[in-house]
């Protein structure tokens, strides 16, 4: 059973079965307001260290913010 990392799940203020659902939708929220907001950068990165590198979106969702931050 895969772990998941404490602190960006404490920060995320996530819990119980539907984590990985509700951590893309707030993906999908913060995804506008990285460039400009330090703390949504932050959100956005903890989220996808919960979702993991084996979710089938992290690349995905990493590509996007690259490309919304460069």
């Amino acid at each position: 059973e895969e772990t998941l990392p404490m602190a960006a799940l404490a920060r995320s203020n996530l819990a119980g079965g539907s984590q990985n659902i509700e951590a893309e939708r707030q993906l999908e929220d913060l995804l506008p307001k990285v460039k400009a907001d330090d703390e949504a950068r932050q959100q956005f990165v903890d989220l996808l260290e919960i979702l993991g590198p084996g979710h089938p979106n992290t690349a995905g969702w990493r590509k996007k913010l690259t490309a919304t931050l460069f």
